[in-house]
């Protein structure tokens, strides 16, 4: 996603939606490169580059004019982001491959699950 397309899409929601979003989509691509059938942990690796060209990207977009709440959101999706890459950047120093390691399983993860779920009677 380009610097543009960041900063609208974070002036049109909500902090909590875009952290929540930020933290699946983070979830999802590393849970990818972590059932790969390729080399999972070249794939881990391209996951620690993509961290830190959108961290430059966030960087870069924050040092703009921005209206107070749109940074302060930018502020919050950066500190998440770190936090992240600094994950990816210990699981890849530890030689992780496989969704099962405890270096992944310990993380906190965000998983969107786009089954409809059908209510019981009891909760109607």
């Amino acid at each position: 996603m380009r610097a543009e397309q960041v900063e609208e899409w974070v002036t049109l929601h909500p902090s909590q939606i875009v952290l929540t979003v930020s933290q699946t989509m983070w979830c999802k691509d590393i849970t990818e490169c972590l059932v790969t059938e390729g080399d999972r942990l070249e794939a881990m690796k391209g996951a620690e580059q993509m961290c830190i060209t959108n961290l430059n990207k966030l960087a870069a977009l924050v040092r703009g004019e921005l209206p107070k709440l749109t940074r302060n959101i930018l502020c919050a999706l950066i500190t998440i982001d770190v936090h992240a890459r600094d994950i990816v950047n210990g699981m890849v120093e530890h030689e992780v491959d496989n969704v099962n390691s405890f270096e992944w399983v310990k993380q906190l993860r965000y998983y969107w699950d786009p089954r409809p779920r059908q209510l019981c009677s009891a909760h109607v």
